[in-house]
């Protein structure tokens, strides 16, 4: 009898092997394809945040080119009007020295003809010398100091009209100095205001250009996410039909434990070997049938199936600035606020980053908006972002969200969540 039991032990083990091994089949090709879809989708949502971020490094760039820009084109408007004045005094410096030395020309044309008139007048004098009349010269003599005394006065006047002349043409060559190194300087914050005109128009261009990648990208992540929830769908409907046929009676129940149960009958030479009271140890046999755990393959599913979605673990919601997220609440039990950063931008705009953890098992699929308020309270209303956005997370993900506030006087916001019907 004994041996006979240990010769039915090995054949007991391969059942319950054969048993153990059926209950945990290889994944199907729906589950594989799932997992693939989730691998897919997650690679796809990972690069639309990384485009999305990108898209916000761009326009917080183009932001402080059109900072710069606007701060140095009043000073290059300022400084051209500068040199357009001095310009202008220049040329009234300039005009009025050549009216000065013009009459510093006419002065010493006079002191010229004075000056002939003086050597007359002396001609006259020596001619009337020689005559016999003394009153003739007499006359003369004093024609001829007359004559030295409007030359005298004539050259002291052509004098101070050149000295006048001169000091008019230092003034105007000093203006003209002035007007010429305020246009070279005008010139030059010209070029670095020009340049920083291009330079914020080629940042804009760029945050458009990432702007439409970020979107693109964002699509692709949509229907990636979207594909992956079909395929998890497949997956569950899979498992849930095994389920069912594990659950209820059917021939395949019986099929698998046959074999395990055919052992069984070599129990028969139990009476053979010993009378009644020897066959009481025919019971010790049974353990082959309970060897054939046909209701086991029921969890099988359970715990052979692979779940394409990893396991997760919850995150606590006592996150400093979870306060100013507001879930809906169809998700709001396995939607959690992971953390919340907030900074300044380098124009003191302020920044706020928010990350979200999906610990569901399904895909979340919901809309949001960041509201801006002052340190009163007031509402600022952000027109490039007052439509709400879509966003999916797959089970397990987390959704990183970053928005920057449209005002300076933005002190205080909030995250709003809405789910998004199926």
């Amino acid at each position: 009898m004994n041996r006979s039991l240990r010769s039915l032990l090995p054949a007991a083990l391969c059942a319950v092997l054969l048993a153990g091994c059926a209950s945990k089949p290889p994944p199907t090709a729906a589950e594989i394809r799932a997992e693939a879809a989730v691998q897919k989708a997650r690679a796809a949502r990972a690069r639309a945040n990384a485009a999305r971020e990108a898209a916000q490094r761009a326009a917080e760039t183009a932001e402080t080119y059109r900072s710069r820009s606007s701060q140095i084109e009043p000073g290059a408007v300022s400084a051209v009007n500068k040199a357009r004045d001095l310009s202008a005094k220049a040329a009234e410096a300039e005009a009025a020295a050549a009216t000065t030395a013009k009459e510093a020309h006419e002065a010493e044309k006079t002191a010229k003809e004075a000056r002939k008139a003086v050597a007359a007048a002396k001609k006259t004098a020596a001619s009337a010398s020689s005559a016999p009349v003394g009153e003739a010269a007499a006359v003369a003599a004093r024609e001829v100091a007359v004559a030295q005394n409007r030359a005298a006065a004539a050259e002291a006047a052509a004098a101070a009209a050149r000295s006048r002349a001169d000091a008019a043409q230092a003034r105007a060559a000093q203006a003209r100095a002035a007007a010429t190194a305020a246009e070279g300087s005008a010139a030059s914050v010209s070029t670095v205001s020009g340049t920083a005109v291009r330079e914020a128009a080629d940042a804009n261009r760029a945050a458009a250009d990432a702007l439409r990648a970020a979107d693109a990208a964002e699509a692709e992540a949509q229907v990636a996410e979207a594909e992956a929830e079909k395929s998890l769908a497949v997956v569950k409907e899979e498992q849930l039909a095994r389920k069912l046929a594990n659950a209820s009676p059917s021939p395949l129940g019986d099929t698998a434990p046959a074999p395990v149960a055919a052992p069984a009958p070599v129990a028969a030479p139990a009476p053979v070997v010993a009378p009644a009271p020897v066959a009481a140890p025919a019971p010790v046999v049974a353990p082959a049938p309970v060897a054939a755990p046909a209701p086991v393959p029921a969890p099988a599913p359970v715990a052979t199936i692979p779940d394409p979605v990893p396991a997760v673990n919850t995150v606590s919601p006592s996150v400093q600035g979870a306060q100013f997220v507001e879930m809906d609440p169809l998700f709001a039990a396995t939607f959690v606020v992971s953390q919340v950063h907030t900074s300044s931008t380098k124009d003191g705009y302020l920044r706020v980053q928010v990350a979200c953890k999906n610990t569901a098992t399904d895909a979340i699929r919901a809309m949001y908006r960041f509201n801006w308020y002052d340190a009163d309270g007031a509402e600022r209303v952000d027109p490039s972002h007052a439509a709400w956005e879509k966003v999916t997370v797959m089970p397990g993900d987390d959704a990183n969200l970053t928005a920057i506030a449209p005002r300076k006087d933005c002190k205080n916001w909030k995250l709003r969540f809405r789910a998004i019907s199926q």
